[in-house]
């Protein structure tokens, strides 16, 4: 009877024994820094299981100074960036408008053996007769029509019209 008690009572005591501590210092918890007070303190007995739950992140400074990652073990520098003033419009200067003749077409000529055009230089009373490739004031002729001339100067080339029959402008 006895070894039938043994045989009960050994059960409960092996399982007694598995829940406490080995050294017999029950319900103290190692302390390795002053607990999280931002942490819910709902929980304390989970919290002693993992001694490092007790610290709290802001005391974990070296973390930060020395980063694992980092090959210099130093945090990277803060980049500011440099923001450089706007740069200020400059209007380009507009190219000069192009030179016109100072001569008008009165009539022109047009024939297959000779082509001429007559023309008024600024002075109304001097008249000039030039057929292609004549040149006056720098202006070459380039072509004769029925009713305008094409001059050219570098590479600039105009169309001078005979004038309207009212004396309106040619457009």
């Amino acid at each position: 009877m006895r070894l039938w008690t043994l045989l009960a009572i050994s059960p409960a005591l092996a399982a007694t024994a598995a829940a406490g501590p080995i050294d017999g210092r029950a319900g103290l918890a190692p302390q390795v820094g002053a607990p999280n007070r931002s942490a819910p303190d709902s929980n304390a007995t989970s919290r002693a299981g993992n001694p490092l739950w007790t610290i709290p992140l802001s005391a974990l400074t070296a973390t930060r100074d020395r980063p694992l990652f980092s090959a210099s073990r130093r945090p990277p520098v803060a980049v500011v960036p440099i923001v450089a003033p706007p740069p200020q419009k400059r209007e380009a200067p507009s190219p000069p408008p192009p030179e016109r003749p100072s001569l008008t077409l009165m009539g022109t000529i047009v024939s297959s053996e000779a082509s001429v055009a007559l023309l008024q230089t600024s002075n109304a009373d001097a008249f000039s007769r030039l057929r292609v490739g004549d040149q006056n004031g720098g202006w070459r002729v380039q072509g004769i029509d029925l009713r305008s001339i094409i001059v050219e100067k570098g590479a600039e080339s105009v169309r001078l019209g005979l004038p309207k029959p009212d004396g309106s402008p040619v457009e």
